[in-house]
């Protein structure tokens, strides 16, 4: 991937990702306006970011696309969101062993890490070619926001340069499980929010506490810096969208499916978004209208 330049001159934004430059969409006259909104915002006992600045109902987001009928994590899964109407694809990021950046879920392929094979490698094992970051910001562009989910620690400054060539800061979020990235990303000091995820499958050691911590995610999740809490729709149902919204924070739920579930998150307020693997049948929902009440 190519180093994204920067234009020279006064709106030329000092940033700490290196020689990865920021486009020069993001200049420090787009960065200040975006900080005066916040300020602003704060100052009236607000805590709200840009996406949330103009969400008035929760996001429906495409969990690695609209996969029905198509691999996940793929440019049809990426296209049939958008043509169901999702408002947000979210969608994985992995490094092979020749730094490509691919849009990729799995750890693993047949045995071995992503990490230890080429992008050729895969497409070879897999008989499909993942798609590259760069095709991915290249389809979606300017119709339809993004989740952008690092699976990994490694890589963030490249991946904001790639954003920062296809998107406006408010049509991104980054998500990941890693409070490290989460951090490295707003150390960067961009105009791009980030959520931090809770509900991992196998927690790490101590793992009571780690679960206990995303029951509570708050503490977390100001460590971290992040502007969203992300708990799986298990830890919701146990309370964490009420602690994270007691605390100023909106959530992004996930991975939401049945009818219930969605009906009931869809009208939840505190909520940045619903992440749902089946989209069709959330904008469905929603196009109908909440439930009568008995």
């Amino acid at each position: 991937m190519s180093t994204v330049q920067v234009l020279a001159g006064e709106d030329q934004l000092d940033s700490p990702l290196g020689d990865t430059c920021l486009h020069a969409d993001w200049t420090r006259k787009r960065f200040d306006d975006i900080e005066d909104r916040r300020g602003r915002r704060r100052a009236s006992g607000e805590l709200l970011g840009l996406i949330s600045a103009s969400v008035t109902a929760p996001l429906i987001v495409a969990h690695r696309g609209a996969s029905q009928g198509a691999q996940d994590n793929s440019l049809e899964a990426f296209e049939n969101a958008i043509a169901v109407g999702a408002d947000m694809i979210e969608f994985d990021v992995r490094r092979t062993r020749d730094d490509v950046l691919i849009a990729f879920q799995d750890r693993a392929v047949a045995g071995r890490p992503v990490g230890e094979l080429t992008h050729a490698e895969m497409t070879e094992t897999l008989g499909r070619e993942p798609p590259t970051l760069d095709q991915v910001l290249t389809v979606t562009r300017g119709r339809v926001k993004l989740d952008v989910e690092f699976k990994e620690a490694g890589y963030v400054p490249r991946v904001l340069a790639a954003l920062g060539t296809h998107f406006d800061p408010e049509e991104v979020v980054i998500t990941s499980f890693l409070d490290t990235v989460v951090a490295e990303v707003k150390a960067a000091a961009l105009p791009i929010e980030t959520g931090l995820l809770f509900g991992v499958a196998v927690p790490e050691r101590p793992r009571v506490r780690t679960r206990l911590s995303e029951l509570f995610p708050v503490e977390r999740a100001r460590r971290c810096g992040a502007d969203y809490v992300a708990p799986h729709v298990a830890l919701a149902r146990l309370g964490a969208v009420e602690r994270a919204s007691a605390a100023g924070y909106r959530s992004l739920v996930w991975t939401v499916n049945d009818d219930a579930g969605l009906r009931r998150y869809l009208n939840d307020d505190r909520l940045l978004g619903v992440i749902t693997d089946v989209p069709a049948k959330a904008v469905a929902l929603r196009d109908r209208g909440p439930p009568c009440p008995a």
